[in-house]
């Protein structure tokens, strides 16, 4: 006999040996269910192997169970800070609101007082929008939305619900460009309310305050007295409020020194207007 045949005859005795064993491991598993099933005899020692078993179990789960817990707790605070980052932008978007709301009720009072004090000097007006203000210290102006295609006319009286503003100076189709009583070069004849003393407004450059002089050093004229336009000269309706006296200062510089110089400040706000009135 050859080596290959005695080799397949090994091969073939150790194959009935591997069936033959898996055979009896086969009927032995199936005796041992039906006499657990029946008796209940291997409880005790499942038991024990599952006391065994567990902590090798929870060993071999801990790693996991952290794991989970840790996205779970990385999953929750990106949820916070998206839920934090959300309603911070809703607070911002609610604040915007709030201040446009009050921007919007500021300006609805300031033309309700607007339309009143129109109504009050019962004169015709068109309402116009400032859209440009001349930053020259000295050359107070301010452009205006509405010119000739809108009946605009050069003279024309600027007011807004306080007071005069200034005077049409200028004037192009669609714009006209005002010259405002705090010009350097500008003067307004004036009245005072209270006892109809007259007098020349003068401005200086300056948004808080009209010079007059030539009044006689006792003129009574005193701080608080309001100062309207007198209608002299035709180049201003009469009775439109102008300023309000504050100081009186010392005798002008003249030979004589017998006039007073006194300072008003304009009541119309010359540097915060945004809408204002055109006379016609």
């Amino acid at each position: 006999m050859n080596v290959s045949a005695v080799d397949k005859t090994q091969q073939q005795k150790q194959q009935q040996r591997n069936t033959l064993r898996l055979l009896m491991y086969g009927i032995l598993a199936v005796f041992l269910m039906a006499l657990d099933y029946r008796g209940q005899y291997l409880n005790v020692t499942r038991n024990i192997a599952m006391q065994i078993i567990l902590p090798l179990y929870q060993v071999v789960e801990w790693p996991q169970q952290k794991l989970v817990q840790l996205s779970d707790y990385f999953d929750a605070t990106q949820q916070q800070l998206e839920t934090a980052a959300t309603l911070q932008q809703q607070n911002a978007e609610l604040r915007a609101r709030m201040l446009r709301y009050q921007a919007l009720k500021k300006e609805n009072e300031r033309l309700r007082t607007l339309l009143a004090a129109v109504e009050s000097t019962g004169l015709q007006v068109k309402l116009a929008d400032i859209v440009a203000i001349d930053l020259d210290p000295y050359s107070h102006r301010m452009v205006i939305n509405l010119g000739s295609m809108a009946g605009v006319e050069p003279g024309m009286t600027v007011v807004d619900e306080s007071g005069l503003l200034g005077q049409i100076s200028e004037v192009a189709p669609t714009s006209s460009s005002v010259t405002l009583i705090s010009d350097a070069n500008h003067a307004i004849p004036l009245r005072n309310l209270r006892n109809g003393l007259r007098m020349i407004g003068y401005g200086q450059g300056n948004h808080e305050r009209l010079l007059i002089r030539d009044l006689p050093t006792g003129a009574d004229l005193r701080p608080g007295d309001t100062l309207v336009t007198s209608g002299l000269g035709g180049r201003f309706p009469a009775g439109l409020l102008v300023a309000e006296v504050v100081e009186s200062v010392a005798a002008d510089d003249d030979e004589t020194g017998h006039f007073g110089l006194y300072y008003a400040r304009p009541l119309a706000a010359l540097a915060e207007a945004s809408q204002v009135l055109v006379v016609e």
